[in-house]
């Protein structure tokens, strides 16, 4: 090869005029070889070049990881939680899942963040190129039952019910909670509302949320027991305290004398204290409903029997261990 001449390698013209003589040296991206006094091995030479091509591709390779993020106890997707792994951060989309690119190294360390959860650490295998990994949050779950204290309790069949403001469905879970403390509320037509301060652990969860009767509703639960002569269950409804003067006996021979066409049902008014005739004790937080009851003289030892009468009274109530009784003006 003459001083003037050209060594092709790999497609790559190498004017013999630019490189200095004895050795290979770089110009313009170009491999170059001087005089045939100093020959190199055609395979070093290759080595030398792929060595300097491929060292800076490797040094910028990168790697993408894909992913989802679930609570630990649900399995449920956790929307719009922040994933972070070697600087990179992304957020979670509707099904908890993350796409992440641009992550060098043959490993990383990763971190999700979601609003009142723990942080949570983990670890990407990069060795094997791009990489796929499912992150388990620390959650908690709760289910809420609900039960009716009353004098014949009933299914609650239908509620309101609410965890911190997010609604749920009794007897159903509700998930990606973060473990903490929360306010339970419950409302049900004819219950008084139902509030109470809980506290959720990691895992799963379970409350029972125990709901009285409203005054009206535990009235209109009597008169019907009236109006249809179960009188035993009627005689439930009593204050304690006034049963003890007020037999069984004697209250089915009251409750016998007539019939209850209807009852119209009116205000409502609530006394801090009033005191029974019948039981000479006082009670506090009396409620005292107002009604037009029509009702027919059964009792057949009456003069005016079968005559239909219209009446407007009120009975009064009290709450006893979480259970409305109704207090007689007077008993017969």
């Amino acid at each position: 090869m003459g001083s003037a001449s050209r060594t092709l390698l790999g497609g790559i013209g190498v004017p013999a005029g630019i490189a200095s003589s004895g050795g290979v040296h770089s110009a313009a991206g170009s491999v170059l070889v001087r005089g045939p006094g100093n020959r190199m091995n055609r395979r070093a030479l290759v080595s030398v070049v792929l060595g300097c091509l491929l060292v800076p591709m490797l040094a910028g390779c990168t790697r993408t990881v894909q992913g989802r993020v679930v609570g630990r106890t649900s399995g449920e997707p956790m929307v719009g939680a922040l994933v972070t792994i070697s600087g990179e951060s992304t957020r979670t989309d509707a099904a908890g899942a993350f796409l992440l690119t641009g992550i060098g190294g043959e490993t990383a360390k990763g971190a999700v963040v979601a609003s009142g959860f723990p942080e949570t650490s983990f670890d990407v295998d990069l060795s094997k190129g791009d990489a796929s990994s499912t992150v388990q949050v620390i959650d908690a779950v709760v289910s809420v039952s609900l039960k009716e204290r009353a004098v014949e309790p009933a299914e609650i069949a239908s509620a309101a019910v609410t965890v911190s403001g997010r609604s749920m469905v009794a007897g159903q879970p509700l998930t990606n909670l973060a473990p903490g403390k929360y306010t339970l509320a419950v409302d049900a037509p004819g219950h008084e509302p139902y509030s109470a301060e809980i506290e959720l652990a990691p895992g799963a969860n379970s409350f029972v949320a125990t709901m009285s009767l409203t005054p009206l509703a535990t009235y209109k639960r009597y008169s019907v027991a009236c109006t249809f002569h179960r009188t035993s269950l009627a005689y439930k409804y009593v204050h304690p305290d006034e049963r003890k003067h007020l037999s069984l006996k004697k209250f089915k021979r009251w409750d016998a004398d007539t019939e209850t066409i209807s009852v119209k049902y009116g205000a409502q008014t609530v006394q801090k204290t009033w005191k029974s005739s019948v039981t000479k004790k006082t009670y506090k937080n009396v409620t005292e409903i107002f009604r037009t009851v029509k009702y027919q003289v059964s009792g057949t030892q009456y003069s005016d029997y079968g005559h239909t009468y219209t009446t407007n009274s009120s009975q009064r109530w009290v709450k006893l261990n979480g259970i409305w009784y109704i207090l007689h003006k007077a008993i017969p």
